[in-house]
């Protein structure tokens, strides 16, 4: 619910990325057979699809057999959609929206806004590393001070959904019911400080640094694992080079260089906040904290009328 509720109060429900990517009960209760047909005829054509194949096979061996077997298959105009990337919606100023689930044992909390698409070059090396020192990683900021430092939670995570255009820059958690108002404090502390208060240290940057690049091994893994990489690639319009060049370019980066970014893409003043809990326990010490305007929603993320 927090998920759905933040992703629609960021981008709102007219934007791709306000939706949910499975639809809605009445979205897919109303798709046609025709609708699916008309749909695949549109975008499913050779000139708007790429074919990663990674395995024990060489393209002498494969090309003839693609060639046989997708002969039939033939190139049409494509819809200027297909590429098209979605916009950055309006900023709005900080907002809280509230959830009610009575009787909730935690408080699910989402603060975040639009963040930055993954052509961001060469911001994105920084952000990877500011993303993961922020909150991308156990030993993260977010999670030291939530779940280590104050025991809120059992774990607080924050960072950007890289996508064609500007995806969410989101920081979440499942908190105690009583702490939810000391967790927004906390969680909104951290989201400031790094912006320049208190910037990356020389060493929690070289974590960062390391911690990616230990890990970009598992990316290549196994070979599902490779055509996701790959992928990628395609969907975002990069060059191969990118898979040579990424760990040096993480390398790279400085505390400064995080600062910058962290300055440049989070704009706290411009958060959404999502809190989903029992609000007769938590409403009152949210409203103390008077972050801005406060709207009750229902599941749906739909308001609800003042009772």
């Amino acid at each position: 619910i927090a998920d759905k509720v933040f992703n629609l109060v960021v981008y709102g429900e007219d934007h791709p990325y306000g939706r949910p990517s499975s639809g809605t009960l009445a979205s897919v209760g109303a798709i046609t057979r025709d609708d699916i047909t008309s749909f695949y005829d549109r975008y499913y054509r050779p000139n708007n699809a790429v074919l990663i194949v990674v395995g024990d096979v060489t393209p002498q061996q494969l090309l003839p057999r693609l060639e046989q077997a997708l002969a039939g298959w033939t190139a049409k105009p494509v819809p200027a959609e297909a590429a098209a990337t979605p916009n950055r919606p309006t900023a709005k100023p900080m907002a809280v929206y509230l959830v009610d689930k009575p009787n909730a044992a935690q408080s699910e909390i989402r603060i975040g806004h639009p963040g930055a698409p993954r052509s961001v070059d060469p911001d994105y090396y920084a952000l990877q590393v500011c993303m993961t020192a922020l909150g991308g990683q156990f030993t993260s900021r977010v999670n030291l001070n939530l779940r280590e430092k104050h025991g809120f939670t059992y774990g607080a995570r924050s960072g950007i959904s890289y996508r064609r255009g500007p995806g969410p820059f989101g920081a979440a958690a499942g908190v105690f019911t009583a702490k939810t108002d000391s967790s927004l404090v906390e969680f909104l502390n951290e989201l400031k400080d790094i912006r320049g208060p208190r910037p990356l240290t020389a060493e929690e940057t070289e974590s960062a640094r390391n911690a990616i690049v230990r890990g970009y091994p598992r990316r290549f893994e196994t070979t599902e694992a490779t055509i996701g990489v790959l992928a990628d690639l395609a969907l975002y319009g990069l060059p191969d080079s990118e898979i040579s060049n990424f760990l040096s370019q993480v390398g790279r980066v400085k505390p400064e260089d995080a600062t910058r970014v962290a300055s440049k893409y989070l704009s706290p003043e411009h958060f959404s906040i999502v809190v989903v809990g029992d609000l007769v326990k938590i409403r009152s010490g949210i409203e103390a904290l008077n972050l801005g305007p406060i709207t009750v929603l229902d599941t749906d993320g739909k308001p609800v009328a003042a009772q």
